[in-house]
């Protein structure tokens, strides 16, 4: 056994005498290995110069399964070929973005957490282009279960200033969408993940009626690392745990006729 993977055994014993949580030892130990397989994916992904498609596949869409285990009513999508619906940018203004994909994953919200009936019978009060739909885009797996999460991924030749324009684009089509279904203006904020080569960023989103705005928020892990990928991991449960005890009852009472 070479020195990295007995230091990454020395990790597991330390991490699992310090949890206290209800998951058993071979739990931790599946756990754990699920994170280490991401670790190296990244770091052959990196070593490889690979594409953003790849690192989707091998490394970001692993760590976003790692994070909806064992959490009823979250899912994740890849929806790289999804695309906003145009009513919800007024004017067109980024006519030229909008003809490529928006962003690159969501994270959503459905049974048990929002029961569909509400959706569908909140659903038929809408305008008519956007009766199929309570997002942003009317991709199938997005019509019925509420984005908790937008996320875009990108290559370091990618910047984060083309990722924040997408982000930004993506929360106003969001927030125009909430407005018609819930609530004008929109009072909830909302999350944003960034992630860039192995790096993850959350953002904040807010609506102030006449603008959106992004507010950069903290560097929450990176995924070169065993510890880094914990981090992200229990990044990802603070926000999950906010959107059920704060986000849910919000759109529920937006939703749900008196």
């Amino acid at each position: 056994m070479d020195q990295d993977a007995n230091g990454d055994l020395d990790y597991l014993e330390d991490y699992v005498a310090e949890t206290q949580n209800a998951k058993t030892y071979e739990q931790l130990k599946d756990e754990f290995k699920a994170m280490r397989e991401i670790r190296d994916e990244t770091l052959s992904c990196k070593s490889k110069h690979l594409h953003e498609s790849s690192w989707n596949e091998l490394v970001h869409s692993q760590m976003l399964k790692q994070a909806v285990r064992g959490r009823p009513g979250f899912s994740y999508y890849n929806i790289t070929t999804a695309r906003v619906i145009r009513e919800l940018v007024p004017g067109n203004e980024y006519g030229e973005l909008l003809k490529g994909k928006m962003i690159d994953y969501a994270v959503t919200l459905g049974p048990p957490l929002l029961p569909k009936a509400n959706i569908i019978n909140r659903l038929a009060a809408s305008p008519r282009k956007l009766q199929r739909t309570i997002n942003p885009s009317d991709y199938s797996p997005l019509c019925y279960e509420p984005v908790g999460i937008g996320i875009e991924t990108k290559s370091p030749e990618g910047g984060n200033e083309d990722g924040e324009v997408q982000l930004s684009v993506w929360a106003m089509a969001h927030f125009n969408r909430l407005r018609q279904l819930v609530q004008d203006p929109v009072t909830m904020t909302l999350p944003l993940l960034l992630i860039t080569e192995a790096r993850w960023k959350l953002y904040f989103a807010s609506d102030f009626v006449h603008e959106v705005h992004l507010i950069d928020a903290v560097d929450i892990g990176t995924t070169a690392n065993i510890i880094g990928c914990y981090t992200i991991k229990e990044a990802l449960r603070v926000i999950f745990a906010w959107e059920e005890e704060t986000f849910v009852p919000w759109f529920l009472e937006g939703v749900t006729p008196e």
